[in-house]
């Protein structure tokens, strides 16, 4: 049996979604930025009809499980995490790498070379994302990349976010702290929604839910309606707007 090398494989995306809207858009983006790759997909509450048009439309997906459970959202979602993880370790060596992504986010910005160059300058064998926009400290499994299997550990959080108070979330929680993927926007239109990350990662937050915030009960910060109505609009458009050191002057906020 040929074994391929490792730069031939491809890469093995994963995500828990709940909506056809979120996966189509995460697809458009992962192709335009991502070098040979599959994706495998946790769906919640999806309709069988819908997966049938996701299957007919999509090339390289694989929905792995279907869940209509009514379970709590962070128990749901840490339910199809963990799902995920079993699936990419029983197909370890298929795949040169493994990209989890919540259903709301994507890379652009050609990433994957520049996060490995700096996993290997720090010595790190998986990264993720740290919110501290959202006040915690812990490693969020909205973005979690790694080459081994063994990485993909998620638990509940057991850490107070930084003011003392307990935050109940899903948490990537490997042997090895994490390379650490923080917020880079370059223009910030809410103190968390519509994140840049590591410059190659754009998290919408709340995609596929209400827009309630956990850092809103500590910031009167209103979230307006009109950047959502923008990013639809034209969302490669939208994320380089996030992006830039200037304003672009024909975008209008």
């Amino acid at each position: 049996m040929m074994h391929l090398k490792s730069k031939h494989k491809p890469i093995l995306i994963l995500s828990v979604h709940c909506s056809d809207k979120w996966v189509r858009l995460q697809h458009q983006f992962i192709s335009k930025n991502t070098d040979n790759f599959q994706i495998a997909l946790y769906l919640n509450n999806t309709s069988s009809h819908q997966i049938s048009k996701l299957i007919k439309d999509i090339p390289n997906i694989n929905i792995v499980h279907t869940n209509k459970s009514d379970m709590p959202g962070i128990d749901q979602h840490l339910t199809g995490l963990r799902f995920l993880a079993n699936y990419a370790s029983s197909h370890q060596e298929r795949f040169r790498s493994f990209l989890i992504l919540d259903s709301d986010c994507f890379p652009f910005n050609r990433w994957e070379q520049n996060l490995k160059t700096k996993m290997l300058k720090y010595n790190k064998t998986s990264a993720s994302m740290m919110r501290y926009d959202n006040l915690t400290t812990y490693n969020h499994p909205a973005i979690v990349y790694t080459k081994r299997t063994q990485d993909l550990i998620f638990k509940h959080n057991q850490l107070p976010n930084l003011l003392g108070i307990d935050q109940p979330d899903p948490t990537h929680a490997p042997d090895q702290n994490p390379f650490p993927l923080i917020r880079s926007n370059k223009i910030n239109l809410h103190p968390l929604a519509f994140g840049v990350y590591f410059d190659s990662f754009y998290h919408h937050a709340a995609g596929s839910r209400n827009k309630d915030f956990t850092i809103n009960k500590y910031i009167d910060y209103e979230y307006n309606s009109n950047h959502e109505l923008l990013f639809w609009k034209d969302p490669p458009r939208f994320i380089n707007f996030l992006t830039q050191d200037f304003s672009d002057v024909l975008y209008e906020t």
